[in-house]
């Protein structure tokens, strides 16, 4: 985490650093995303994407039939 901080510390001005930290230390917040989010079952995007993901897939399969189809029909 400190290789973090030290790569991105050019983001925060130099006025702002030394308003709230001594030169050479870090805070470092650590937030438990996953605690947070809980289990993606009931996460409205996961829901939405799953959603988008079944209807291209059966989008897809139906044009693999269809395409089959047209191969065989040229065929005879």
């Amino acid at each position: 985490m400190a290789a973090l901080c030290a790569e991105n510390s050019y983001i925060i001005p130099e006025k702002m650093k030394q308003t709230y930290a001594e030169l050479n230390r870090y805070i470092i917040v650590v937030t438990d995303l996953e605690a947070e989010i809980g289990d993606d079952k009931d996460d409205e995007v996961i829901k939405r994407i799953d959603k988008l993901r079944k209807a291209v897939i059966g989008k897809v399969d139906g044009l693999s039939k269809e395409l089959r189809e047209l191969r065989e029909n040229q065929k005879t």
